[in-house]
């Protein structure tokens, strides 16, 4: 049975890009075939073009995948561990009890979870921030604005930060961190450097991730 799931897994690899064939070798044979599917409408930028029916399929499959291979639970109830939903007809303040399978998900105060395990290497400024700023916004010297739809430009910034500004934010530490901006790009940037808090790190009491970050707002809408 492993021998023909490895057979089966090898053949579905040959049309997923290269990048994701350590992610497939990890999935049962059903998920790597889900992922081929959302993989090929992806590649294809068909999704938005599919009937409504097989649209809400591909979606279906997308949240599938990324609950089961892309989210870690960190610390507290883990996944499973459910609740009657009856006993709680009503959205909660602090946004515990909205997800059956798991009472405190999304709740205030609770964990981020993660899409990855934690890693002693700080990936975190590679590429620099900065550097991505000037790449997303960078507009062609004297060239007129027209919106092709394709830019990322501030109105889009500024708009995500006020939709999640009330979904999230992080517990913070008193220890303040600088970022500054290579020198190589520093003049394309309104600010050459940027300060903000560190999130604070908190003991999760778990053996698989060890510390972890509280969100003090509820993620639920």
């Amino acid at each position: 049975m492993c021998v023909l799931s490895k057979l089966c897994k090898d053949v579905i690899a040959k049309f997923i890009h290269q990048d994701f064939h350590g992610v497939v070798a990890k999935m049962s044979v059903l998920d790597a075939f889900c992922f081929l599917i959302v993989h090929s409408v992806d590649k294809k930028n068909l999704w938005h073009k599919l009937p409504v029916i097989l649209g809400l399929a591909y979606l279906a499959i997308r949240r599938h995948l990324h609950q089961v291979h892309n989210l870690l639970n960190v610390g507290g109830q883990l996944p499973g561990d459910g609740f009657d939903p009856a006993d709680y007809p009503h959205r909660t303040e602090d946004g515990r009890f909205n997800d059956p399978f798991n009472g405190v998900a999304g709740g205030q105060n609770t964990f981020f979870g993660r899409n990855m395990m934690p890693s002693a290497e700080d990936k975190v400024v590679t590429p620099h921030p900065a550097l991505v700023a000037t790449k997303l916004l960078a507009r062609k010297s004297g060239e007129k604005y027209k919106d092709t739809g394709k830019q990322f430009n501030m109105v889009a910034a500024s708009w995500i930060q006020f939709m999640i500004h009330d979904w999230v934010d992080h517990l913070e530490d008193t220890k303040q961190i600088e970022l500054t901006a290579p020198k190589e790009i520093a003049g394309q940037c309104p600010l050459s450097s940027f300060k903000f808090y560190a999130t604070k790190e908190l003991p999760t009491g778990s053996n698989d991730i060890q510390t972890g970050t509280l969100n003090r707002r509820t993620s639920w809408w």
